[in-house]
């Protein structure tokens, strides 16, 4: 009789250890979150989900305008399973293209979602996108950040993420001369690049050559 209640006390004990488990929070699971919180939000500078467009529309729509589009290069509304899991209006790049919106914004969030492919996202563009910065992934190679003009570019940062083609959550923000890069919360790159000639700017969009991009819920807000 012992044996068996001694039994059931453990069975008992393993499924409630079972049914209570949670994620172990790391140290820097806890700076990540602390450094997003230290920010205070401001204005939105701008936002787009991208459903108020037609579906097989292709940007410039809005206040969206195109830098440069090449090898049939396009950026087209289509429907597909959204970051959340609904089905909605999404952005597709294809080919070599950049999508920007102006903007003259100096310390802000920049926040979107994106899968697949080989992104381009740029931050603080000059007035015709020919200047700024941008952070590329390309498949089985590390994050890159660089600076450019239309005469050049220049890696600054990189980081050897691994990540699969699902939904990514990418939060930039830049403050004065800083630069701080999350990928699904997890910090990338934290950098100061005292460039006066990049002081402000708006965002865009872009991809390589090779796979479609998708994007949704591009957000630019202002931080404190």
């Amino acid at each position: 009789m012992k044996n068996i209640q001694m039994v059931s006390i453990l069975l008992l004990g393993f499924l409630v250890s079972c049914g209570t488990s949670q994620k172990t929070v790391t140290p820097s699971d806890k700076k990540n979150a602390n450094t997003m919180r230290a920010f205070l939000k401001g204005e939105t500078f701008f936002e787009d989900d991208f459903e108020n467009y037609g579906l097989g529309q292709t940007l410039p729509a809005g206040k969206w305008k195109v830098g440069f589009a090449r090898s049939g290069g396009s950026a087209k509304i289509v429907e597909g399973v959204q970051f959340n899991g609904k089905i909605g209006k999404i952005l597709r790049g294809d080919a070599i293209i950049q999508v920007f919106v102006p903007g003259s914004w100096k310390d802000f969030e920049y926040s979107l979602y994106w899968k697949e492919g080989e992104p381009l996202i740029y931050f603080k563009l000059d007035s015709i996108g020919s200047k700024g910065y941008y952070l590329l992934y390309e498949k089985n190679k590390p994050f890159q950040l660089y600076k450019f003009t239309s005469a050049g570019k220049f890696k600054i940062a990189e980081n050897s993420l691994k990540i699969s083609d699902q939904w990514h959550h990418l939060q930039i923000y830049v403050k004065d001369n800083k630069i701080i890069i999350y990928v699904d919360k997890q910090k990338i790159i934290d950098i100061t690049d005292d460039e006066p000639a990049l002081a402000r700017g708006g965002i865009g969009l872009g991809k390589t050559y090779y796979y479609p991009v998708y994007f949704d819920n591009v957000t630019v807000q202002e931080i404190k």
